[in-house]
């Protein structure tokens, strides 16, 4: 809870840090703007459990370092438009991005080479996605990852794989 309800609005995140704890940035609503310093460079291995739960990020570039998005991560942001999931990823948590309302697009960079294997539970339920693709990496998806998503048009697998459960 380091920061958690303050009025920040942006911050710089040094390439040496190797987490965000839990609930770091938890209601920060004014915070709209993370930086990550030398972004090429970045250490940073996990985003902990609710990070930026309720915070005003509206967009997140993730250094390509993580291996971990923990659960409630970015929760109920409604200000989220747009985030970029690096192919180092490995884990979404559970109700990683639910009630991002406003959020239309998620990028899985490198998604030829992405090891993502899991996407927990509710991870996108009730987000604005429109359409995203799923690396073929992917082993499992929780139940009801995409339920009460609207706008979800078009959920592409790259490589056909099937889904089970009730995504």
């Amino acid at each position: 809870y380091a920061f958690s309800g303050t009025a920040i609005t942006s911050i710089t995140i040094p390439a040496s840090v190797t987490s965000i704890r839990d609930n770091t940035f938890k209601l920060c609503t004014n915070l709209t703007t993370v930086t990550f310093a030398d972004i090429e460079n970045s250490v940073l291995e996990t985003i902990g459990n609710g990070a930026f739960r309720e915070s005003g990020l509206t967009s997140i570039a993730i250094p390509a370092s993580v291996t971990s998005i923990g659960n409630d991560a970015f929760y109920n942001n409604s200000s989220i438009t747009s985030v970029e999931i690096p192919a180092s990823v490995t884990f979404i948590g559970s109700t990683a991005f639910k009630l991002c309302a406003n959020l239309a697009s998620v990028t899985f960079a490198d998604i030829e080479n992405s090891v993502l294997e899991t996407i927990g539970n509710g991870a996108f339920r009730e987000s604005g996605l429109t359409s995203i693709t799923i690396p073929a990496s992917v082993q499992t998806i929780g139940y009801y990852a995409f339920t009460q998503t609207p706008a979800l048009t078009i959920i592409y697998i790259a490589d056909g794989q099937g889904i089970n459960g009730s995504a």
